[in-house]
């Protein structure tokens, strides 16, 4: 009885010490020149909580076995990985978790400019400018733009259900189960993470807690009209706000409340 009793306290005892909670140190460089990478960010999607790395490209983080980290850096492919023993115990000789970004090679499409000499009225120009090349024409002189042909749609395969507007698409993937909408939530609770956030413009965060497209996350925006220009101008700590008032203003519409 005693033994059985020993085994399972000691079984408890390792399960905590799992879970437990350290800070570890790491150092981001570049995998090709081994320079550190200064201003680099990284994030503990799991307990929501950032830092940027040092002028060494050093930083210091808490975690705990199972946690995912998310380094990030302009120009630079993102990584994503697992918190393990192993890796906690791969520190070097400076006490350091060395971590490693490869360049991000961005391969450049090549443009095609055409001239299309447009009279001013909209019927005549409608003909003659490329239809599925670009949804609106500016004719010089007129403030106002005008739309060309229909945009393609979109197929919300996560959801798998064509009735959905981007909305509901949103309310239908969190509206039950709200943990994820909770995380964004978190990320504007940090002072750290609010600093990063506003210096940031790709919206890697945001689609990585909602598990939705860069597509998916405009045509959510759209829907809850804001303006193409707020759509590409806005950086992440507005996009979430964004989001957060569009999913928040939703729900109390399926409620009854507005």
């Amino acid at each position: 009885m005693k033994m059985k009793l020993s085994y399972i306290v000691l079984t408890l005892l390792m399960s905590l010490a799992s879970f437990s909670q350290e800070t570890i140190a790491g150092k981001v460089v570049d995998k090709d020149t081994k320079e550190a990478l200064i201003g680099s960010h990284i994030l503990n999607l799991t307990r929501v909580q950032g830092v940027s790395a040092d002028k060494e490209g050093v930083f210091y983080i808490d975690v705990s076995i199972n946690d995912t980290i998310m380094i990030t850096r302009v120009g630079y492919k993102t990584l994503r990985l697992a918190v393990s023993k192993d890796l906690i115990s791969s520190k070097g000789m400076s006490g350091e978790i060395d971590f490693y970004l490869s360049p991000k090679i961005e391969k450049l499409e090549e443009v095609e400019i055409r001239s299309h000499n447009l009279v001013g009225v909209l019927e005549l120009d409608a003909k003659s400018f490329p239809k599925r090349v670009q949804n609106r024409v500016h004719i010089n002189g007129l403030a106002q733009t005008y739309e060309i042909g229909k945009p393609a749609p979109v197929n919300y395969g996560s959801i798998g259900s064509a009735i959905f507007t981007p909305v509901d698409f949103l309310y239908a993937k969190f509206g039950k189960k709200p943990k994820q909408m909770k995380k964004i939530k978190e990320l504007k609770k940090s002072k750290e993470l609010r600093h990063l956030l506003k210096g940031r413009f790709d919206r890697e965060y945001m689609l990585e807690y909602l598990k939705i497209t860069d597509r998916e996350l405009t045509d959510i925006l759209e829907s809850c009209n804001y303006s193409e220009f707020f759509i590409k101008r806005a950086n992440d700590l507005q996009i979430i706000d964004a989001v957060i008032e569009c999913y928040e203003n939703y729900k109390a519409l399926q409620n009854g409340d507005l």
